[in-house]
């Protein structure tokens, strides 16, 4: 039998918000019953809260400690706190820390149930005051500590692992979020004790992508030898030494412009650099309307710059938007998804023309909430610890900057990927194409494997011994109507069901399959601009070249060019 979630509670606040996170993540779950038949390696997840002390006793003690493999005490209370002692048979004390700056640290001594997060902090700035432990068993484990005091801890009493989290907040996944600012490391209190534990507890019946990668970004260079503070050949040298890849958002208007000893650069060594489209004339904005016909104009010419560029230089690119100073609409994710780009990668996923996301979208490792098209996170390199979350929460490291970051001869550059290395072990880096089209999560079933994918190109492995059935979802709004769905470019059979695409596929030992999801466009077209257009762009584009290659260079130069911003948007825009 199958190792089952119970809870001891279902009513209160907290606890449904438990409830979330486990239908979030598909894990079934019962309510508790002392007549149930308990599989020995089930959990209980126990809300001290609501146990009446006074009548706790042996009999329950001895209950909980002979059916259950591991128990999460939660909605712990000053009095309610003596439930741990009851049940482990040693002393632990809650006591509060008032309201102020916290500094949680994961410990570095327990990575099967830390796992990335091992060895790293994470701050909150809180106007409520929280809790820690007190106590001076030996043998009790700290596995997350808040200002140097046992904040999430571990013991084992008769062969039952039990885990107590001092705080009484769980994530509400249906809270909105209105800032392009949020970060999930700012509530990390409030989901990653439960989260290790249910990936602990669950192992490889918890949703997880099944490699680590990472790429770093740069964006707007043309392809010429020296550009700003870029040097290609010692951004080579570079990424020999200390073993990363590197990804160039490419603008399309500059198809015709590329150096041809750095085109063989990158034709020669595919696996330290590739190319990706950022935008179409990387006008400001230009992705944040929401003319369908516009952006169908928009992304075509992008697409047919690219494929110019192709043909110059036989530079494969990758089939993935980068969008111009970040804005974009949830109407271009639509029709970048028609036009059936794999997907985009963006430093904000606040859409600007919609006012929230909630914190759900940030728990999936995708955000899929505009047409359901894959939108892939990516951050600046400021914090090792926010790409140790992202990889908890099974999201692949994305790290962008511009050439500026390279004005101290690369040094800052060289530390960060040398962390990202040392840190995470397994990691693989390679191009954006090919982490997304690697990229799923699946779980282990009784009979099957559960694969969830995202991109509209997606290559399956069985890396086993043995022959498996894969059940493969996605999700699918409908708004984009499917031409066909193709396993190994033959015409595969799906079902839709609940805004969901079902697809079977058993895939031999060491194999694997390639799934390829074609959309119709069904959108018009606008005019071409006039003349006058293509004048003021061109200005902009030979204005951000002077400011890249020459004012960025000289400090002075640099201040006088962003007091005379405006007076040349005004002009040229």
């Amino acid at each position: 039998m199958i190792p089952q979630i119970y809870l001891s509670n279902l009513s209160n606040a907290i606890d449904k918000n438990i409830i979330k996170l486990l239908n979030y993540y598909d894990l079934e779950y019962k309510e508790l019953r002392r007549n149930d038949k308990i599989v020995d390696t089930s959990c209980l997840f126990l809300n001290c809260d609501i146990l009446d002390v006074q009548k706790f006793n042996d009999s329950f003690k001895e209950f909980i400690l002979s059916n259950f493999s591991c128990i999460f005490f939660y909605n712990l209370s000053l009095q309610s706190s003596i439930v741990i002692e009851l049940v482990a048979e040693t002393k632990v004390i809650l006591s509060k820390v008032k309201a102020g700056d916290f500094l949680y640290r994961v410990s570095d001594g327990d990575s099967d149930i830390c796992k990335q997060l091992s060895g790293f902090s994470f701050t909150e700035n809180e106007s409520k005051e929280e809790s820690i432990f007190k106590y001076k068993d030996p043998s009790i484990k700290s596995l997350i500590t808040l200002n140097n005091e046992p904040f999430f801890i571990k013991l084992e009493k008769s062969n039952c692992e039990i885990f107590a989290v001092a705080n009484n907040r769980v994530v509400d996944l249906e809270q909105k979020v209105t800032s392009e600012d949020f970060k999930i490391s700012n509530i990390f209190s409030e989901f990653a004790p439960i989260l290790m534990f249910l990936k602990y507890f669950s192992k490889d019946r918890f949703w997880h992508a099944s490699d680590e990668y990472a790429c770093f970004i740069i964006d707007d260079p043309l392809l010429k030898k020296r550009f700003g503070f870029l040097v290609f050949k010692k951004l080579l040298s570079l990424m020999d030494k200390y073993n990363f890849c590197s990804n160039i958002a490419f603008i399309p208007y500059n198809y015709n412009r590329s150096d041809n000893e750095v085109v063989h650069m990158f034709n020669e060594r595919e696996d330290r650099f590739s190319i990706s489209v950022h935008g179409c004339d990387h006008c400001e904005a230009e992705f944040g309307i929401n003319d369908e016909k516009e952006l169908n104009r928009k992304i075509k010419l992008a697409q047919s710059r690219m494929n110019k560029h192709k043909n110059l230089t036989e530079i494969e690119h990758n089939e993935i938007m980068v969008f111009p100073q970040g804005s974009f609409s949830s109407t271009s994710l639509k029709v970048l998804k028609a036009n059936n780009f794999l997907s985009a990668i963006n430093s904000n996923v606040i859409a600007n023309n919609i006012h929230h996301l909630t914190i759900s979208s940030f728990f999936s490792p995708v955000i899929m909430d505009y047409s359901n098209f894959p939108l892939f996170l990516r951050r600046y390199p400021e914090f090792v610890s926010d790409f140790a979350l992202d990889l908890f929460m099974d999201r692949p490291i994305f790290f962008v900057e511009h050439h500026g970051f390279f004005k101290d001869d690369y040094k800052r550059l060289c530390k960060f990927v040398s962390k990202i290395n040392k840190n995470f072990g397994k990691i693989k880096w390679r191009s954006p194409q090919h982490i997304i089209q690697n990229y799923y999560l699946e779980r282990n079933m009784i009979k099957s494997k559960q694969v969830r994918i995202f991109a509209n190109q997606v290559i399956i492995r069985n890396d086993s011994n043995k022959e498996i059935l894969y059940r493969i979802f996605k999700q699918e709004d409908g708004t984009i109507p499917i031409e066909k769905i193709l396993i190994n470019e033959q015409k595969a059979d799906y079902t839709y069901k609940n805004d969901l695409i079902y697809l079977k596929a058993v895939i031999q030992p060491n194999e694997k399959i390639e799934i390829r999801i074609l959309y119709n466009n069904f959108f018009g077209i606008s005019e071409k601009p006039g003349l006058v257009d293509d004048f003021k762009l061109l200005m902009r584009r030979l204005l951000t070249e002077v400011r890249d290659n020459y004012l960025s260079k000289n400090e002075t130069l640099s201040k006088i060019a962003s007091k005379a911003k405006y007076f040349i948007k005004k002009f040229v825009a």
